[in-house]
């Protein structure tokens, strides 16, 4: 089952409910970004997905370049963390990165301020030095 929000310009963000309360205050800290966030992006989408109790939060954005870059973080209320950044090409992938790392002792603020911080990269080496403070590594 998966809840979706959408936020873009105009819209009250309303978090998606979920069971953990680490997720909820993401979302909340989120929330009170979502307008610097969508002057940087076109859309910005927060989603519930839920898979037999394991509950997991997504926060995707499209830039607004053709194709656009995308990125995903997505956590886990155990702290696991995971980004993806990419951008297709006529010919498969103009570049595509994907990390994981553990968030569990990382503010939810912190953690908006690692999404904002993420969007203008496209540098794997430079994504993973600013993504530090979650000992990222690649799978």
């Amino acid at each position: 089952m998966q809840l979706s929000l959408v936020v873009s310009t105009g819209m009250n963000m309303e978090s998606p409910a979920f069971l953990s309360e680490r997720l909820n205050e993401i979302v909340a800290a989120f929330g009170r970004r979502s307008k610097a966030i969508k002057h940087r992006i076109c859309k910005l989408e927060i989603t519930r997905e839920d898979d037999d109790g394991d509950e997991r939060l997504n926060v995707d954005c499209r830039g607004l370049e053709s194709p656009p870059v995308q990125t995903r973080v997505s956590i886990w209320p155990d702290g696991g963390i995971y980004c993806r950044k990419c951008q297709g090409s006529k010919k498969g992938w103009r570049f595509n990165i994907e990390l994981h790392g553990d968030a569990a002792d990382v503010a939810p603020g912190e953690i908006v301020k690692l999404f904002e911080g993420s969007l203008g990269i496209e540098d794997e080496n430079e994504l993973m030095s600013s993504w530090r403070i979650v000992e990222p590594h690649r799978q």
